[in-house]
């Protein structure tokens, strides 16, 4: 809807980038605000194609009416992409129970292909002091990819196989939404959300190795039901204060065909409740507290029923020395629900050797974060430079076990850090020419009790943008 939208409807746009109230649980938030139509509509097109080696395309159509307070919106579209798949050369060393062996990968070849569509239907009617929308839509998926390649194994295997692998994906998720917008008094506002989809995947995977064979057939359905409610209060400075209450539950089968069968099924809610106050302490600093809490409840079948209780925080300091200029200081304490694809124990083979395992005993991930951030405009030139630092405790790590002589992929709980530099420049070198430099500086670790890793990184990019 954003991307159809008309220049000449656009009154104004706002940008928040460190929101609050209304747009609290969004990272930031852009209000496009359009003038009022009550009568007519348009119809747009577009479509993108690229042809070569490398094939993408996507096609949309939108239409809207207007009549009177109500807006009808209808979007459809497709999309098509085919490339040949990138060349890989690994090794990997594999330490299992009674022996170590070393195994080299070279790929000769291979190719991805995914295709979907995708429809939505919405209505808008807005009236006195309401606004209500509603939705309804449906995504579909496919994609396939290959890969072909030759493997080298070392003593005491000692053989080279030609191996090719092959995994296809077909998808369906139907999506209904409703979302309702009430002026109760003069200051006071409601807002009411409600989102239901299910979806239903397709997984088959198979790699072959001269004479040997693993396989997969996955069928994997999910419903998902997620509402909240919030209350703002307005007084005088700007200040308000949000009472907001969402609940979101999931409820997952995986019925796992192939060479290793099973059928899992899980439910899991999350009961989440806070409270948000901003303060406008002067023209120039504002101050927002959102304490809360997190109520997750997660039944695997077969499994004891597992219930997690935590605080949510969240604190927000703005500081806007002048109008061109502004300091943006946030600390987070939250937390997230894990998927049944982490806490099933069915076996799934990758290759000959290795094989995926979940953990049904898995506790839930807590996340703790901080940022800083300061941008600056001088006339054409904008500056904008973050330093953000995240450690998550009982993490979802990867973790390698020999058992049988295989190696096992599972998931384990363990530790997370993660600091990031992150400095970006932009230039409005003339009306028509626009220049982007941005660069990171990124450090990564994590640990558990079988593994542990670090990763250090640096990258850097530039654009140049000419309009005629």
């Amino acid at each position: 809807m954003i991307q159809n939208l008309r220049p000449k409807d656009v009154r104004e746009i706002e940008y928040h980038d460190a929101p609050v109230g209304r747009y609290s649980t969004d990272f930031a938030a852009i209000n496009f605000i359009t003038k009022e139509q009550n009568t007519g509509g348009y119809v747009t097109l577009d479509a993108q194609q690229t042809i070569g080696g490398y094939l993408d395309g996507r096609y949309n159509g939108f239409a809207k009416i207007n009549n009177g307070q109500t807006s009808y919106y209808i979007f459809s579209g497709y999309n098509l992409k085919n490339a040949v798949a990138d060349k890989v050369v690994k090794t990997e060393g594999f330490r299992l129970q009674s022996t170590t062996v070393d195994r080299f990968f070279n790929s000769t070849g291979g190719r991805n292909r995914d295709h979907g569509g995708y429809g939505q239907f919405t209505i808008q009617h807005s009236k006195n002091r309401r606004f209500i929308s509603v939705s309804a839509g449906v995504v579909t998926a496919q994609s396939s990819s290959t890969a072909n390649g030759i493997t080298t194994y070392s003593e005491p295997i000692n053989i080279d196989q030609i191996t090719y692998s092959l995994n296809k994906n077909k998808a369906i998720s139907p999506k209904l939404s409703y979302y309702g917008q009430f002026d109760i008094r003069k200051n006071d506002l409601l807002i009411t959300t409600l989102n239901t989809s299910y979806s239903h995947n397709k997984y088959n995977y198979n790699h072959i190795s001269d004479e040997n064979n693993v396989f997969s057939d996955t069928r994997d359905k999910m419903v998902k039901l997620e509402g909240q409610i919030m209350y703002q209060m307005k007084f005088e400075h700007r200040n308000t204060l949000s009472f907001i209450l969402m609940d979101i539950f999931k409820a997952a089968s995986t019925d796992y065909l192939g060479t290793h069968a099973s059928k899992q099924q899980m439910w899991n809610s999350e009961a989440l409740a806070f409270v948000e106050y901003t303060h406008q302490l002067t023209d120039r600093f504002r101050c927002t507290v959102r304490p809360g809490i997190s109520m997750v409840n997660i039944n695997l079948k077969g499994h004891e029923q597992h219930n997690f209780y935590f605080p949510r925080f969240f604190t927000q300091l703005t500081f806007n020395p002048n109008r061109s200029q502004q300091i943006n200081f946030s600390l987070s304490i939250g937390n997230t629900m894990t998927s049944l694809s982490s806490r099933t124990r069915a076996v799934q083979p990758i290759d000959l050797i290795m094989s995926r395992r979940g953990n049904p005993d898995l506790k839930d991930v807590k996340l703790y974060d901080a940022n800083i951030s300061h941008s600056i405009q001088a006339e054409r030139v904008n500056i904008n430079t973050q330093l953000a630092l995240s450690y998550n405790s009982d993490a979802l790590t990867a973790g390698y076990i020999p058992e049988n002589d295989r190696l096992i992929v599972g998931v384990y709980n363990g530790n997370f850090k993660r600091a990031r530099f992150s400095p970006n420049i932009t230039w409005k070198i003339t009306d028509s020419f626009r220049g982007e430099f941005g660069s990171e500086l990124c450090y990564m670790s994590y640990n558990n009790e079988y593994d542990s890793q670090h990763i250090n990184y640096a990258s850097a990019n530039l654009s140049l943008i000419y309009f005629t």
